[in-house]
């Protein structure tokens, strides 16, 4: 398994996104796993091995549409950072779980 950062440009509130349509579509997608959200612009995926950045970005794309994103893969055995206790937790369960590379 595989995991993927996708961060996302916060716009403002006259921008129209709609980040509650965004998140149901990113985290009920078949293909992602599981998921990660303790930041408000930020998502942690967990998707099979087969899935590359790409095509993350081209899923998130054609959910997000000229809003600028970056998708990195993430190593959770490699991350440092001032989290809450929960979303570390989070990240170091799954990484042993779902033996994440």
């Amino acid at each position: 398994m595989r995991a993927y950062l996708i961060v996302m440009h916060p716009g403002n509130w006259l921008d129209g996104f709609d980040h509650e349509a965004f998140h149901k579509k990113l985290t009920t997608v078949k293909g992602v796993f599981n998921w990660w959200h303790y930041l408000p612009n930020a998502y942690i995926v967990l998707v099979a091995d087969d899935v590359n950045a790409s095509s993350v970005a081209d899923y998130v794309r054609s959910i997000i549409g000229t809003k600028h994103f970056l998708v990195n893969r993430f190593d959770p055995w490699d991350h440092n950072g001032w989290l809450p206790k929960d979303a570390w937790d989070w990240i170091n369960e799954n990484r042993v779980k779902h033996n994440i590379r």
